[in-house]
């Protein structure tokens, strides 16, 4: 057999490995040295860790002295088998007297290994010395769902401990709202062993700023403006003169915001003024000067140095103070929590790590107590580890430690061998740092140690090999610049030579093909049109014998925005699918579904409730049922209490079918929760009452039998605890309502074509893979840094704040922040670019990418130079059509392939089903809510752009509206004595109503600044003259049709002059005038046609107020 071009390097860690040569005179085996093994994707790592530790048994190493550590439970289960066979083979076929006795021994007591993830490895040592540390020996490790409650609970009371500090209260004057220090809390726990960033207190003095914002008032308000559309400029002008009549009153924080908008004003990122020129009435030479700051006889181009100089260092210096005293009052919870959770016995999963290393550089009993039983430590997947981890690693190798810097650590020969790939480096969102593997190596190399490089590829064919080095070579180390110390060094991939093994199964398509999305295309649009694409061929591939079977595919996202659409589409082809990623409010409708059904059975007497569980699909009860269920005196809040599912006198073929029958059914599922456990009861009821064969029988079966799995896993994990069905119910609750993620995934299956996010993926392979969904990526969000400053490792945390419309906003931030975000933008690239290295290299046989047509080509658009010269498997421009569903039908035979389809039969019952369900399902009537949110967000895709936010106001854009609205009524309701200076009281009490907290000094002045705005316009004025005067009319009242349509909605303001009417509504999207208008037009004109239809014999006409432009828009319909 010939020899592979590492095959050197691979002898060091291994041996010679002929099963003839001594391990004790292999010339080149080298167990003496501290070693650290550079392996590039598909290059055997796990293979080459499996041969060390039978070196090492081999030598005589007792199994208890060897610990071999990888990253995730599944790898080291995989791991400790491969071990095993390793050693049972080797005691077969080891020749060399003495180190096959030794084999025997050892197998003997492999047990007596620690093989396991580093969490699990250092809680069983922490176990060891819990007296020394001070826990309980009967300490747990709390999986991430119980600790994420245990710390929101926790928080929750320290908040309330503090409500009436100044601190707290400094913080609310500022503008931080509670969930901003939630989250703050949450991300300082899970680094709760980094240094943080923190500055020192230093109060800030507002006045110069003041000033100079007043001066760039005076500077600009003889300039007048063109048109009807502000520019950013104009429009923070005009909001900053409004509030700059509320300064006196105005704290800290709302002062700071008022000099925010000054700041706004700058285009950060060509250093000027954010001015449209023909939006102002001067010349655009003039315009120009002040834009840019460039000097001038005429204009006033000190405006921008003004803001520069005398703004924008205060607003920072304020966003510091604020920042740090957030981080101390927050930093002080984190404290207690950890004392809370050793006095309890309940550990986070990452708690050991910390406990282990803090006693490591503590005890240098300890210390040495453990390098006498743990020889040899092998770690796989280094790359993943973080500062704190590879910390830990070398203090268990050295015989001194240097508390401040860990590479400083004098290492004891021969303990360490660390096998990695830093082009592999792609978890900095969960603290793994990609500086700590050439750290480690320089640190090796320092002492005498080696560093390897294993470059053969086993996995990849030859073409595919060669591709990947065409393409991702220049993004790793370009040629103008050469390498980043971002970046992992590029080696080549060296394909395995397959005439030193059996040869690959030949195969005649390209190895690597694309397919290309007209740019045009919706993002949804383009998802489903590549899924169909994909599933076609990979039945054609079934079909033709290329491959064989389902599992042979993967297909990999960037994202999980669409991963429930490419699973309808798969499955939908008649494939099974394995799905891992996403969340489950994306993809499936079930944990809603059981949710609402157990808080029926709590909610005893709620209709609401009852009726929220009726509509799940398990019931699938229709609003016409429900109609006329309550028509004919039914009731929906006793459902479970009704044993017999006796109620009124109404069709049987009707509600007596659907909401009685459900009524049996939900006593029945109570019962079972009141005699049996909560698992148990649970389990039961998705057996008895058919909830797995609906489920089966769905396009998004994997998915949503996964989620329904996931639930049962979480009540067996409630009931280990010992909560009654109650307590698990409410913890339930808390992942439908947001409170706690739960990530999407599939029933595991035997076979299926894989669906996982490239992070998921690593570790992994396919014979063909998909880099799929080509959407763009967004620019990167910056809200945390982590470096290391002599030796130390620190991480800073910006204060993010929830802007207008939800998404995160960095607000408060320590100082040099934007030297941090650039830093942070840098790690971010070179990691999209490791990214596409794991993503490809995850192909055996065949990689087909998925990109468009357009200089930003989306996720995977820095492949697109290499693609150039490759197959085209599609070019897209719009949905092509579902292919036929497998079966009697049409499509290419693919039975006796290995594709696990349905029964046939089953299939056949499925389709009389829908077709028997279609035929009786005729409404009589049709319930129609105008204004439902999904209506409106599906139509949004289909207009122009956003226009620009305002200034962040820290709350959801549904709370803005909802304060706004109450805010409306009130002034409405008073409008003969209300005066512009009750405003501010009026936000006030209507945003405390929304949020139901206290609002911050930005969200008191946005929603100050949309009731002004409709104070100031020609519809107020209306309003103080009509004849008559209604505000939130709720209503709900039928349109004749077939079927008829019963409509229900609430009409904002209604004027009435003389004989017609005026109904209003009341936006407050950030969205265009056309935008506005093809998004509400239906709602308005349904509104209308029900408003003649109660006042008959009046003309309506309908607009729309806009918070947004301060106008109104008339509809015309």
């Amino acid at each position: 057999m010939s020899r592979v071009r590492d095959w050197e390097a691979r002898a060091t860690i291994r041996g010679q490995n002929d099963g003839k040569t001594p391990m004790s005179s292999d010339p080149y085996l080298d167990v003496e040295h501290n070693i650290i093994v550079r392996a590039g994707a598909g290059s055997g790592k796990t293979t080459a860790l499996v041969e060390r530790v039978l070196a090492h048994l081999r030598m005589g190493e007792e199994p208890s002295s060897i610990v071999a550590i990888t990253f995730t439970r599944k790898a080291a289960a995989e791991l400790r088998g491969r071990i095993h066979e390793a050693v049972d083979a080797a005691v077969n076929t080891i020749a060399v007297a003495g180190e096959q006795e030794r084999l025997s021994q050892a197998r003997r007591r492999l047990d007596e290994m620690h093989v396991g993830t580093i969490h699990g490895f250092c809680a069983g040592i922490v176990r060891q010395y819990a007296d020394v540390v001070g826990l309980p020996p009967d300490f747990r490790q709390m999986e991430e769902e119980e600790e994420e409650v245990m710390r929101n609970r926790f928080w929750s009371g320290f908040i309330m401990q503090q409500d009436e500090s100044p601190e707290l209260e400094f913080l609310r004057e500022a503008g931080v709202d509670r969930s901003s220090l939630v989250d703050l809390f949450g991300r300082l726990v899970e680094n709760a062993d980094l240094n943080v960033v923190r500055e020192e207190r230093r109060d800030v003095d507002f006045s110069p700023a003041v000033e100079a914002a007043r001066q760039v008032m005076a500077d600009l308000g003889p300039i007048g403006h063109k048109g009807d559309n502000e520019d950013a400029v104009q429009s923070r002008l005009r909001k900053a003169r409004f509030m700059e009549r509320m300064r006196p009153s105005m704290s800290l924080g709302q002062t700071a915001e008022w000099l925010r908008l000054f700041c706004d004003m700058i285009d950060t990122r060509v250093g000027r003024l954010r001015m449209t020129m023909n939006r102002w009435d001067r010349p655009q030479k003039f315009m120009k000067a002040v834009r840019d700051g460039v000097e001038d006889d005429v204009a006033p181009w000190w405006v921008l140095s003004r803001i520069q100089n005398q703004i924008v260092p205060l607003v920072a210096a304020w966003d510091a103070q604020v920042h740090g005293r957030a981080m101390a009052l927050v930093q002080d919870a984190v404290d207690d929590y950890a004392a809370f959770r050793r006095a309890e016995g309940r550990l986070t999963i990452s708690d050991p790590i910390h406990i282990l290393n803090d006693l490591l550089y503590t005890s240098a009993d300890v210390r040495n107590e453990l390098q006498g039983t743990l020889r040899r430590i092998l770690i796989d997947e280094f790359q993943d580890t973080d500062p704190v981890q590879a910390s830990l690693l070398f203090n268990l190798a050295a015989d001194a430690v240097d508390e401040h810097d860990w590479t400083r650590n004098r290492l004891l020969p021969g303990r360490l061998l660390l096998v990695g790939d830093d082009k592999q480096s792609i978890y900095r969102f969960r603290r793994a740092d990609f500086e700590v593997f050439s750290r480690s190596e320089k640190a090796i190399v320092s002492q005498g140690g080696r560093s390897l490089v294993l470059t053969t590829n086993f996995r990849s064919s030859e073409p595919i090999c060669r591709w990947i080095n065409k393409a991702l070579a220049p993004l790793f180390q370009p040629a103008e610049t050469g390498r980043r110390h971002e970046q992992a060094p590029w080696e080549p991939l060296e394909p395995y030579d397959a005439a030193a093994k059996e040869p690959r199964r030949t195969q005649a398509a390209p190895s690597v093909k694309a397919i290309w999305l007209n740019s045009t295309m919706r993002a949804e649009d383009s998802a489903v049109a590549e899924a169909r694409v994909i599933a076609h061929t990979i039945r054609e591939h079934l079909a033709e014998g290329r491959y064989e079977k389902p599992s042979d595919f993967m297909i990999l996202f960037r994202r999980n925005k669409y991963v429930a659409d490419y699973v309808a589409e798969i499955t939908a082809a008649g494939l099974p699918v394995r799905v891992s990623g996403g969340k489950v409010s994306g993809g499936s409708d079930v944990l809603p579904a059981v949710c609402n059904i157990l808080e029926s059975l709590l909610r005893e007497g709620d209709e609401a409730a009852g009726i929220a569980a009726l509509r799940t699909p398990f019931f699938g009860v229709s609003d016409a049922d429900l109609y006329a269920w309550r028509m004919n005196g039914g009731r929906f809040d006793t459902l479970a209490g009704d044993l017999s599912g006796s109620g009124p006198d109404v069709d049987p073929g009707a509600s007596k079918h659907s909401v009685a029958v459900a009524s049996a059914t939900l006593a029945r599922i109570y019962h079972r929760f009141q005699s049996l456990s909560p698992w148990e009861a649970l389990r039961v009821t998705a057996d008895t009452e058919g909830w797995w064969d609906l489920l089966r029988f769905r396009s998004s079966a994997a998915i949503d039998t996964g989620v329904l799995q996931k639930i049962l896993a979480l009540f067996a994990a409630a009931e280990e605890r010992n909560l009654d069905w109650v307590e698990a119910t409410e913890e339930l609750l808390r992942y439908r309502d947001g409170d706690v993620p739960m990530k999407l995934h599939a029933a595991d299956g035997d076979d299926g074509v894989q669906m996982l996010t490239v992070h998921q993926a690593k570790g992994l392979e396919a014979p063909c893979v998909y880099l799929a969904d080509a959407g763009y990526p967004g620019a990167p969000r910056v809200h945390t840094h982590s470096f290391t400053r002599d030796g130390l490792a620190f991480i800073a945390l910006a204060l993010r704040s929830p802007s207008a419309f939800g998404s995160p906003q960095v607000t408060f931030t320590p100082s040099d922040w934007t030297g941090a975000v650039e830093k942070e933008k840098a790690f971010s690239l070179a990691e999209h670019e490791r990214l596409l290295y794991v993503a490809c290299t995850r192909a055996a046989r065949e990689l087909v990418v998925t990109v468009r047509d357009a200089p930003q080509a989306g996720h995977w658009g820095d492949l697109v130079p290499a693609l150039a010269d490759v197959p085209v498997l599609a070019r897209l421009d719009q949905v092509p059509d579902r292919i036929s569903i497998p079966g009697e039908e049409s499509g290419p035979d693919v039975k006796g392939r290995g594709v696990t389809y349905w029964h046939d039969e089953r299939r056949r019952g499925l389709l009389r089903m829908r077709q028997a369900v279609g035929n009786a399902s005729v409404p009589t009537h049709e319930l129609v809510r105008p204004s439902d949110k999904e209506e409106v967000e599906a139509a949004v895709d289909s207009v122009d752009e956003l226009v620009p936010p305002p200034l962040a106001i820290g709350m959801e854009g549904r709370e803005f509206g909802q304060a706004v609205h109450l805010g409306m009524e009130r002034l409405v309701t008073n409008a003969a004595d209300v005066r512009t200076a009750d405003l501010h009281e009026i936000a006030v009490s209507s945003l405390r109503a929304a949020m139901g907290t206290e609002p911050s000094g930005t969200s008191v002045t946005a929603v100050v600044d949309a009731l002004s705005g409709f104070m100031r316009g020609s519809l107020w004025q209306r309003v103080l003259e009509a004849d008559e005067v209604l505000s939130e009319v709720s209503f709900t009242t039928s349109l004749p049709g077939s079927p008829v349509r019963i409509v229900s909605g609430t009409v904002d303001l209604a004027l009435r002059d003389q004989d017609a009417w005026v109904i209003v509504d009341y936006k407050t999207d950030r969205v265009s005038e056309r935008a506005l208008k093809a998004l509400y037009e239906g709602q308005l004109a349904l509104y209308a046609d029900c408003w003649m239809q109660m006042f008959p014999g009046r003309g309506v006409r309908a607009a729309l107020w806009s918070t947004a432009f301060h106008r109104e828009f008339d509809l015309a319909f």
